[in-house]
């Protein structure tokens, strides 16, 4: 009996003093996260508008979450839609995430596959050689990789 009552007492001291180290430790919020380090690389290639809204949200939710964040969106393939001053529906929210320091890439080959040059992009874009390789050469940078869209 006095073994059963001992055991109990360790047990519950045991639960207690856990719970109070437990409740003690500092609950992690956005603001730990507000640090200038965090580059990301984004990859799109959709020409899919429901894709396209969902990067302009995604890019949106990521800003606020790190507004010091360094963020290039890299077009290539179908996804340079985006990006074609014929053809973009989101326009004026690109420009506002440029506005905000967001860089967007538009892949040269892609452009000269579809017989495009560099006055068909926005004009707040830019244009880089080789998008896969843009995003690899980030990602050797150590930037983190995020695939936009849906």
């Amino acid at each position: 009996m006095k073994i059963r009552f001992i055991c109990l007492v360790i047990v519950l001291l045991a639960t207690g003093v856990s719970s109070v180290i437990y409740a003690q430790q500092p609950t992690r919020t956005m603001s730990h996260t507000k640090d200038p380090q965090h580059k990301v690389v984004v990859q799109f290639s959709s020409p899919d508008t429901l894709s396209q809204g969902a990067l302009i949200k995604n890019l949106n939710n990521l800003l606020k979450g790190l507004p010091n964040a360094q963020v290039e969106v890299v077009f290539h393939g179908p996804g340079i839609d985006m990006m074609l001053t014929q053809s973009s529906k989101y326009a004026n929210l690109l420009e506002d995430l440029s506005k905000k320091g967001v860089t967007l890439a538009v892949c040269e080959n892609t452009l000269r596959s579809r017989k495009l040059d560099k006055t068909s992009i926005l004009s707040f874009g830019q244009t880089v050689p080789s998008g896969v390789v843009e995003v690899i050469l980030k990602q050797e940078q150590g930037w983190a990789y995020l695939k936009g869209g849906l």
